[in-house]
């Protein structure tokens, strides 16, 4: 998780707040309900130093805009703001320090002044996006976002291959990414078979045995997935598509392609939303886990902690609640290869 702003929803955690309390009012809560579940769901964040500041933030900025400001989560973010504690994160960028500070001095007059009155919620239509699988988008890459990652000018190629059912409402479409290298759009399939894949997450041995263990059976795991040695890659994406109208006029359908060639042991997450792209913040998100540069090396996004050392610990914590045994695990991972720093 990470800030690429200055803007309140700039940062990861804020548009997970955002979307958990959105999520939470859709499904009927009332205002106390809403507030109390969303700290309960992303507890993690509240317990944070570091991503207790926009989660606080966030909640109290959507629930104003609600109408349904509650009294405790206005004084933790007046309580942030006013300490200075809000801005500390930006010390060391001026440029981004002086847009924060007008960026938290609204937020303090928003949530000091009366709030709106409280708001009906609409429930959303179903909608399923009627792109086929192996449909191929490209998506031209400009704007401030673009240029910091070098990609100005150049296309994101889009190709679907599966379905998400999101938000139990909308049918949205799973996606491989490609970037172009020459800020020329490829023709034919052959073409885009010879463009990178970007990576849209990774994880250690460690982090996908800590996710999985439960699923497994007499520790047995198909080490075919295991990627170079020690990474585990996921290449898919979503695309929130909630109707006709947010797919952008300049999006370019090149056609629909049944031979793409897929990547390279790929390894399929269970967890898809935390991959989710908006139109609004495409480029933005582009990074959110690793990339291929432009000749085709991986390097790691500087949010993500490859800690060995603590995926060893969370796998002892799932064991010792089943009542497995450590040492016959730490075996078991000695005799397939699996290797600890």
């Amino acid at each position: 998780m990470g800030a690429w702003g200055a803007g309140l929803y700039q940062d990861d955690v804020a548009l997970d707040i955002k979307e958990q309390y959105v999520e939470l009012l859709r499904e009927g809560k009332n205002k106390e309900e809403a507030s109390l579940e969303v700290i309960e769901i992303c507890i993690d964040y509240f317990q944070d130093t570091d991503d207790m500041i926009p989660a606080i933030l966030t909640l109290a900025d959507m629930e104003w805009k609600y109408g349904k400001l509650m009294p405790d989560v206005k004084e933790s973010a007046l309580e942030l703001i006013e300490s200075g504690a809000a801005l500390k994160p930006f010390e060391d960028n001026k440029r981004e320090y002086k847009k924060r500070k007008a960026v938290l001095q609204k937020l303090k007059e928003k949530l000091e002044g009366p709030q709106p009155p409280e708001k009906k919620i609409r429930i959303p239509r179903p909608y399923k996006c009627q792109w086929k699988i192996g449909d191929t988008f490209a998506y031209k890459l400009e704007g401030e976002a673009a240029e910091k990652k070098g990609w100005s000018g150049e296309y994101a190629i889009i190709i679907k291959v599966d379905n998400i059912v999101y938000d139990k409402t909308y049918t949205i479409p799973q996606v491989w990414i490609k970037i172009t290298q020459n800020k020329k759009l490829p023709e034919t399939e052959e073409e885009i078979n010879k463009l990178p894949f970007l990576i849209s997450d990774i994880r250690t041995y460690g982090q996908y045995l800590s996710d999985n263990y439960w699923k497994t059976k007499n520790y047995k795991i198909d080490l075919q997935l295991f990627y170079e040695h020690e990474f585990l890659l996921d290449y898919r994406w979503g695309i929130f598509n909630s109707s006709k109208r947010i797919i952008p006029k300049e999006l370019k359908f090149l056609g629909n392609f049944q031979h793409i060639i897929p990547p390279k042991n790929e390894y399929l997450s269970a967890d898809r939303f935390r991959r989710i792209l908006y139109w609004h913040t495409f480029t933005d998100h582009l990074n959110f886990g690793t990339f291929y540069d432009k000749v085709g090396n991986h390097r790691f996004h500087p949010y993500y902690d490859l800690d060995y050392e603590l995926d060893l610990v969370e796998i002892h914590r799932i064991l010792k609640e089943e009542g497995k045994d450590f040492q016959e695990y730490l075996k078991y991972l000695d005799e397939n290869g699996i290797k600890y720093k």
